[in-house]
């Protein structure tokens, strides 16, 4: 009972983790709609934003890194399960947790070495040959804390599994940490 409790409660930390990474992704996807929306108006009046294309590409680029962990816990991140689905229930189980645990090996790799590009980058001042003149460690930074936030998910996805007893196949949360959908959106 306590060790249930323990894991509930764990899977709700990093649901909210989770949850906080998408919200900073919808609000990227606000300053992004007004980012574009100002630069077609200016267009259209006057001057556009010089620096408009290449904050977008960022503010995008962010959206969909910091959203994809959110997507895998709710189950709408994209999945091939043709040769999973074909086993029984319990051979699910086990194939689901070691397909799991190679994403996640697979995604702690690739951490690693995004963050090592990042401090490389930020170590030799090396910036984006555009207007903005932007420090690649800040785009770069973005695939070390997504890779992360995608094992927190997995983590998160795989407790459930083991609470229900399902074969976590279908990527379906409890939903106690999640909401359907962002407050307000």
């Amino acid at each position: 009972m306590a060790d249930t409790r323990a894991l509930r409660t764990t899977v709700t930390v990093l649901d909210k983790v989770v949850m906080v990474a998408a919200v900073v992704a919808g609000l990227m996807l606000a300053a992004q709609a007004l980012t574009v929306t100002l630069d077609a108006l200016l267009r259209g009046v006057a001057t556009p934003l010089r620096w408009g294309s290449e904050v977008s590409t960022y503010l995008l680029l962010g959206e969909a890194l910091l959203a994809a962990p959110y997507a895998l816990r709710k189950g709408e991140h994209f999945r091939v399960t043709l040769l999973v689905e074909r086993w029984s229930a319990g051979v699910q189980r086990h194939l689901t947790l070691a397909l799991s645990l190679l994403a996640a090996a697979f995604l702690l790799v690739f951490a690693w070495q995004s963050a090592d590009l990042a401090l490389t980058s930020l170590d030799r001042d090396l910036r984006a040959p555009t207007l903005l003149h932007t420090p690649l460690v800040i785009p770069q930074m973005l695939l070390p804390v997504s890779a992360v936030l995608m094992v927190l998910a997995l983590i998160a996805q795989n407790i459930d599994a083991f609470l229900t007893g399902s074969a976590g196949t279908t990527g379906e949360p409890s939903d106690e940490g999640l909401p359907e959908a962002l407050p307000g959106v």
